[in-house]
């Protein structure tokens, strides 16, 4: 990537994290993100934590991971939305 796709100063990103395999990915993807300069924080969810530490991601992302809990009877959805 060129200097100006590698800069994400002043990006704030919401980073949803759930329980999938896909969780180990979404570290890289984090280590990626700061890397670029942008402020990520992580959202867990309860199941999440069964395939990866929030310690973690919170060393990664140099912030404290929000941990939800979701109610089985609720349907949630998690939306990031990243602008490059």
């Amino acid at each position: 990537m060129d200097a100006v796709k590698d800069n994400l100063k002043g990006c704030k990103i919401l980073f949803g994290v759930t329980g999938s395999i896909a969780a180990y990915k979404s570290a890289f993807i984090v280590r990626e993100l700061k890397k670029r300069n942008a402020e990520v924080q992580v959202l867990m969810t309860d199941s999440a934590k069964d395939f990866i530490a929030p310690l973690t991601f919170s060393t990664l992302a140099k912030r404290p991971v929000l941990i939800s809990t979701i109610n089985k009877d609720n349907f949630t959805c998690f939306l990031v939305y990243l602008h490059f």
